[in-house]
């Protein structure tokens, strides 16, 4: 309902300023026209009738043009375009009246000469009129009718040859007609195109704002998930900052009477004769423990300094070779234990990579412990290698144990997270977590592929040292 006021008052408010734009030109000239027909007239109609007929005339006119100074001067005019268009249009319609009432005094006063004349000057001020009133059909048709009609009937009846000047009249009215409706047509089509112009750019105005709004209130809230992310950030690095300092205090206090145990236990082994069958199993349950919880030590110290940043890592040329050799050898003992052979297709290649010695150490025995204590009696570990990209090298340890799931393999490098513990197989859970820092560390990659029953594959990669691989690819 309020949208179409709106259209309304706008359609008004249009048709007002093209009338009144106009109007004064229009009343000069209907002023002029009255003038020439006042003295086309003198002498041959009653100047009494004559002079009554062309002050009407001039208080006609002085009264638009009075319309056209206040229309003008009002600040709210468009609030008012109704009124102003109606007053207008009254005020032609007595202009168009006034207009018919000379035709009808002149015309049966005058000789037939006097009517040609009439009639063409009426004619250039009916055609004047179009493009003044054609906003507004209705004043057009009231100003435009009267007179000519009143033209055309006079002419009509009063002379023999008047037929053919009155239809000749009576088209030319009609052409004028439809020349308004035309250019009226037109106008509203441009209203309207206008209008919905108006109407698109203030929805799309709307929609910018509504968009600026929201974006404002986003940024505000990213802010603010920022500052409080920030927050909570700055408090989880601070506790585990205190975590990793606890950890690695605890690991250096726990160390400690962890030596004394061990010694005690080496010095009562080393007096074993003296001791019974009994205690000297005892003695070897004790260090085996206390060799156990060692480790278990050190890998809670490793994984602090870690995540502390304070792990030292010395980048060199290492070759694979020696570092597997020495791994092998430490694994061996246990390899046998369960009848595990270890195939090495990767030490006879002669490669060499950019890496810290001890720490691909630890990664590469770390990796072979849980390749005998996951794999299945009677079964093998191979070590295989592939070149990446001619940068890298992969190393790949593969066994044949029971596999994994996808979701298994999802918890791999997660800390504390044992995966067989119904075989109560040993382990804190942190082996492969320290691993794939210390790989990463070093700018390398570690991953897995597994499949329940099949076994399981992981794998290294770490970069090869140039000079190494250009002597592999001469070869």
């Amino acid at each position: 309902m309020y949208s179409n006021y709106v259209e309304k008052l706008s359609v008004l408010d249009e048709k007002c300023k093209r009338i009144y734009e106009n109007a004064v030109i229009s009343n000069v000239t209907v002023l002029f026209a009255a003038f020439v027909f006042l003295i086309i007239f003198s002498g041959g109609v009653s100047q009494q009738y004559l002079n009554i007929w062309f002050v009407l005339m001039n208080v006609a006119v002085i009264y638009r043009l009075w319309l056209i100074l206040k229309y003008n001067r009002d600040a709210n005019k468009k609030q008012s375009s109704g009124l102003y268009l109606s007053r207008y249009t009254s005020a032609t319609a007595l202009v168009g009246i006034i207009w018919g009432g000379l035709m009808v005094l002149g015309l049966y006063q005058t000789s037939f000469e006097y009517m040609y004349l009439t009639t063409l000057v009426l004619s250039l001020i009916l055609g004047i009129s179009v493009p003044i009133l054609y906003a507004h059909l209705s004043a057009l048709y009231l100003y435009v009718l009267p007179p000519s009609g009143i033209l055309i009937a006079m002419i009509f009846f009063r002379e023999e040859h008047g037929v053919l000047i009155s239809v000749g009249m009576l088209i030319y009215v009609m052409i004028i007609i439809r020349h308004g409706k035309q250019m009226n047509a037109n106008m509203m089509i441009s209203l309207i195109s206008q209008q919905s112009l108006t109407e698109e750019i203030n929805k799309r105005k709307e929609s910018q704002r509504k968009l600026e709004e929201h974006q404002s209130h986003l940024e505000k809230m990213v802010a603010q998930k920022t500052f409080e992310y920030k927050e909570e950030k700055e408090a989880a690095e601070k506790a585990n900052k205190a975590k990793s300092d606890f950890l690695s205090n605890m690991s250096h206090e726990l160390r400690t009477p962890m030596n004394a145990i061990l010694g005690f236990g080496q010095l009562l082994e080393m007096n074993a004769d003296e001791l019974s069958e009994i205690q000297q199993e005892n003695v070897k349950e004790i260090l085996y423990a206390g060799h156990h919880l060692l480790n278990l030590i050190n890998e809670v110290l490793d994984l602090a300094r870690i995540e502390s940043g304070k792990m030292e890592i010395s980048i060199n040329k290492v070759l694979i070779k020696d570092v597997l050799q020495e791994c092998i050898t430490l694994i061996g003992p246990q390899a046998e234990s369960r009848q595990l052979d270890i195939i090495d297709h990767v030490s006879s290649e002669g490669y060499t990579v950019l890496a810290d010695f001890t720490r691909l150490k630890q990664v590469l025995l770390n990796l072979l412990s849980n390749a005998v204590k996951y794999n299945n009696d009677h079964g093998y570990i191979r070590l295989d290698s592939k070149i990446i990209n001619k940068k890298y090298l992969r190393i790949c340890i593969t066994d044949t144990g029971k596999g994994l799931s996808k979701e298994d393999c999802s918890k791999l490098f997660t800390s504390f997270e044992r995966l067989d513990t119904e075989n109560n197989v040993e382990g804190s859970g942190i082996g492969l977590v320290i691993t794939k820092h210390l790989v990463e560390l070093m700018g390398g990659v570690i991953g897995v592929e597994s499949a329940l029953g099949e076994g399981s594959v992981f794998w290294v990669e770490l970069a090869l040292f140039n000079d190494a691989y250009d002597d592999k690819a001469n070869k």
